[in-house]
């Protein structure tokens, strides 16, 4: 995979002269996937999530996936579920926070770190502590665009870039 430089853009306009520039942004893709306490997808569930300005409500895929675009600066939310849905029914709510992730000793945490950067580890499930040879690909773009040592494993210098990276990002 190839993530090309930023590229600086720049408008001519006259001076003494007020000028109202846009910047669009790119909304960031929420994704949370329900899963049982054994992995297993909890599809068919209502639910409603609530993110910013954003509120989205629907029952839950089969998949278990729920996807949703929000602003790359919210930082918390709220997740409500319920089996049913009517008056008196009193479901599940989950407080959010955003941007998150576990700390970079941990494998899964390394490949989610990754899959934020656009680095292709392999499906979408949520990310499994194994390194597969598609993860091995992964670190291995991602350490010859830092300038690591190119070895596809998880070193410390490549978990520190890791971290590093995403807080930038």
């Amino acid at each position: 995979m190839f993530i090309p430089d930023v590229k600086p853009k720049s408008v001519d306009a006259a001076t003494g002269k007020a000028h109202k520039i846009v910047v669009k942004t790119v909304p960031t893709l929420l994704r949370i996937r329900i899963t049982d306490h054994l992995g297993g997808y909890l599809g068919g569930l209502h639910y409603k999530l609530e993110v910013g300005k954003v509120t989205k409500e629907d029952v839950v895929p089969a998949t278990g996936l729920i996807e949703c675009a929000i602003s790359a600066t919210e930082r918390t939310g709220m997740l409500r579920l319920w089996k049913n849905k009517g008056p008196g029914i009193v479901g599940y709510s989950f407080p959010l926070e955003l941007g998150a992730l576990e700390h970079e000793s941990v494998d899964r945490a390394c490949k989610e770190r990754l899959i934020h950067l656009a680095y292709d580890c392999g499906g979408t499930s949520p990310p499994t502590a194994t390194i597969d040879a598609q993860t091995q690909d992964a670190l291995q773009a991602f350490q010859n665009r830092k300038a690591l040592t190119v070895n596809g494993t998880l070193d410390a210098p490549t978990r520190e870039k890791l971290r590093s990276t995403n807080e930038a990002h």
